[in-house]
């Protein structure tokens, strides 16, 4: 049985939200995608070409096809500047043109300074990750990481990556060394307990969610997580507990709405509390 989860606190940084709700197990929901990172410049569009740049940079941004034709122009010059391809590829973000993106990236990376590209294959990685690539994200990810070695965000990113290729083991060892970094971090914990999940580990999946409740007592996601990891344990009675308490603590909220959804599903009888109303 497939039990309705509520999201958690959203990730940070680059995260491709779609690729989490497939190892999150979160199929029924439907999510906003993240926006394209704000990547710093390249280190490349100094002197004359700054103003330049930064007006490639908004157009890519916020009317990308205008934003592309520009950095085309750009391009096509005798003596082009790398920035004009990492404005291209600010275009083509825009446009959902992931994987031309990407290729433009990996164009830049090539001659952007060694300082810049730790952020550079990150943000390859991400747009890899859009593309619907997790070989290649990982591939950039893992790049990224030689030269950030102590970044949470990208273990987690990469995590993601490896959850997306059906490495789930290897998932967990990337959420572990980001937890180790940032213990106090919920959503960690509760990627790595859905990762537990997918390698038939029910009792380490709810080791984590219940650490991720110390932290995070009231949250109505964590409650329906735990209840969760309950009904897959067995522990039918408890887990409609959990979700009968976000029911009645949160009426009318989209986080009721799941855990009615859910205590339907285990077959428990759940009648609206006085006042409930779905919320649009």
């Amino acid at each position: 049985m497939t039990w309705i989860r509520e999201p958690s606190t959203p990730i940070i940084f680059c995260l491709s939200l779609l690729l989490a709700i497939q190892l999150l197990g979160q199929s029924s929901l439907a999510q906003d995608e993240p926006s394209a990172p704000e990547t710093n410049a390249t280190g490349l569009e100094e002197g004359d070409n700054q103003e330049r740049y930064q007006r490639c940079m908004d157009l890519a941004r916020h009317e990308p096809e205008k934003g592309l034709a520009a950095a085309r122009l750009w391009q096509d010059e005798p003596d082009p500047e790398p920035a004009a391809e990492h404005c291209a590829a600010e275009a083509l973000i825009g446009l959902e043109r992931y994987a031309e993106a990407a290729r433009q990236l990996e164009q830049l990376s090539e001659q952007v300074p060694d300082a810049r590209k730790g952020q550079l294959f990150a943000d390859l990685g991400w747009v890899w990750m859009m593309a619907e690539q997790p070989e290649r994200a990982y591939e950039a990810q893992s790049e990224a990481l030689a030269h950030q070695s102590g970044n949470v965000d990208l273990y987690i990113d990469r995590s993601i990556a490896l959850a997306d290729m059906g490495r789930y083991w290897d998932s967990v060892d990337d959420l572990s060394r980001a937890h180790d970094l940032a213990p106090e971090r919920v959503d960690i914990l509760t990627l790595r307990a859905s990762a537990y999940r997918r390698v038939d580990a029910p009792q380490l999946a709810l080791d984590d969610v219940l650490r991720a409740r110390e932290l995070s007592p009231n949250d109505p996601g964590l409650k329906i997580q735990e209840g969760i990891m309950r009904a897959e344990l067995g522990q039918a009675t408890r887990a409609a507990s959990l979700w009968q308490d976000v029911i009645n603590s949160q009426p009318g909220s989209r986080a009721a709405r799941i855990a009615r959804e859910n205590l339907e599903q285990l077959g428990e009888e759940s009648p609206p509390e006085d006042g409930e109303k779905e919320s649009e």
